[in-house]
This record gives structure tokens, sequence and C-alpha cells, in this order.
């Protein structure tokens, strides 16, 4: 006996179906969290900056980080020309 030729290219059409719905999840997945590890990264990036500027901005009112002048500036940039 011959399986039915119509039952056969409609169950394998359904299994197509069924594998491109099965990679396209697994790709949508795959996204996901892809966007979720890049909202992670950045959050410990924003937290990294912000504890620095705070850290830099107490260090700066304790009077132990002095920003310098324009002048002292091109001081410093004569100085580090010579020892090249």
């Amino acid at each position: 006996m011959q399986p039915n030729i119509y039952g056969v290219l409609i169950a394998t059409c359904e299994q197509v179906r069924q594998d491109r719905r099965t990679h396209e999840f697994r790709e949508s997945e795959k996204r996901m969290e892809q966007a979720r590890g890049d909202r992670l990264r950045m959050r410990e990036r924003d937290a990294k900056e912000r504890r620095e500027e705070r850290e830099w901005e107490a260090a700066r009112l304790a009077g132990l980080v002095t920003v310098p002048t324009f002048l002292e500036l091109r001081e410093w940039q004569k100085v580090l020309s010579l020892r090249t």
C-alpha cells in the first residue's frame, strides 16, 4: 500500500512550519537574552560612572583634588613636550 502523497505533503509542510516557528522562537529568545545583557552592562557602566563622579566630588570637596588652571596646564604641556 502506497502512502497518500497528499498526506505526506501536508505532514511535510506542517513539519517545515513547526521547524520554522521553533527556529524563530529560539532566535527571538537569543535576541531577548542579548538585550537583557546589554541593559545589564549599561546599568553597570552607569553605576560605575556615578560612583566615580561621587568619589571625585568627595575628594574635590575634601581638598584632596584641585582643578588645575589653564596656565598650569600650559606649563605641564611644555614640560611634557620637552621630555619627548
